[in-house]
């Protein structure tokens, strides 16, 4: 991507760091960790105090809505089209205002700032990373030899547990939660993230040594995140990887799948669960992008086998399903 400029006045605090394939300069002081780099920013983040200037969302009209949730029907992102820029609206976290290659969060209550590197770290950079035509899977990443294995699902999946009896037995962490894709010369290759991990309170307990470098993901939240690298867990992965294989996460009740299954998926049907299990896809398919992405999909499943894992829950039986799927990448 084309590098954008730093003005001299604001050169100075600025800190540049490489995260999905992009450089982005901010001031912000993030708490996540993320890979420094001298390279030229992609992208600019900063913040702001107080509302997006002469903006009015009462009479603005929304080009985007996510599904109602919840009792009182609220919708987590509104998306709205203020001139040249773009508004990200979050339920209870900063408006976010995208102009081309800047990135500002408005924070108009303290509360808001609570959330603001987890909602920008991910879906404010996936969205931009969309509109730019990079795909954004669901999937946490890890490096096994010299390639990549993704763990897709939903939240619920298991795709941070086995990630983390990945790195907790020595291979190293690319990306938690997030993965951005690009096919290079007939390799689908993803793309590393922050050394961060979020996991829940057992999860933590099992797999971080260090346990003063866990901190909540929200004070509302039991789920904690702790860097691999400051938490005495694992390695960082901060070079882009050719993918190995996908997993499709199945997990299901030790009761109802006592053995660890490892199926191929059709490639058309692969397709399917490449867009299943990306980023936005309501949103993106809102704004006409899905032709595009389908055909970016098309070209990862073609390249990459994608693989159905049908697993038992529990702990204790990581290790197992971490052996199964090395010996799958043997075959």
């Amino acid at each position: 991507m084309t590098g954008v400029v730093i003005e001299p006045e604001q050169a100075t605090p600025f800190r540049r760091y490489s995260i999905y394939g992009i450089s982005l300069a901010s001031d912000y002081p993030f708490t996540y960790g993320l890979s420094p780099t001298r390279d030229d920013p992609d992208v600019i983040f900063t913040c702001r105090q107080g509302p997006v200037p002469d903006f009015d969302r009462e009479n603005e009209t929304p080009i985007f809505e996510s599904l109602p949730r919840g009792p009182r029907s609220e919708r987590l992102l509104t998306l709205y089209r203020h001139g040249d820029t773009e508004v990200l609206h979050f339920l209870q976290g900063p408006d976010f205002v995208i102009s081309g290659n800047r990135i500002v969060a408005y924070i108009s209550h303290p509360q808001e700032q609570l959330s603001l590197e987890g909602i920008f770290l991910g879906p404010v950079l996936c969205y931009w990373l969309e509109c730019r035509g990079v795909v954004v899977l669901h999937a946490s990443v890890v490096r096994v030899g010299g390639g990549a294995i993704l763990f897709l699902g939903e939240s619920t999946s298991g795709k941070s547990s086995l990630a983390a009896e990945f790195v907790a037995s020595g291979h190293a962490l690319a990306s938690d939660d997030i993965a951005p894709v690009r096919v290079v010369d007939g390799n689908a290759v993803v793309y590393p993230g922050h050394h961060e991990m979020r996991m829940w309170p057992e999860l933590a307990e099992r797999f971080v040594r260090n346990k003063s470098a866990l901190s909540r993901v929200h004070p509302q939240s039991e789920k904690q995140k702790a860097s691999v690298l400051e938490a005495d867990f694992g390695a960082f992965q901060s070079e882009p990887l050719v993918i190995e294989a996908m997993y499709v996460l199945d997990r299901v009740d030790a009761g109802e799948a006592a053995e660890v299954a490892i199926t191929p998926i059709p490639q058309r049907d692969a397709v399917i669960d490449l867009v299943r299990n990306s980023f936005g896809r309501f949103l993106v398919q809102a704004l006409g992008f899905q032709p595009a992405r389908l055909a970016q999909f098309a070209a990862i499943a073609e390249n990459v086998p994608v693989r159905r894992l049908r697993y038992p829950n529990g702990l204790d039986r990581l290790k197992e399903v971490r052996q199964a799927i090395v010996e799958d990448l043997t075959r």
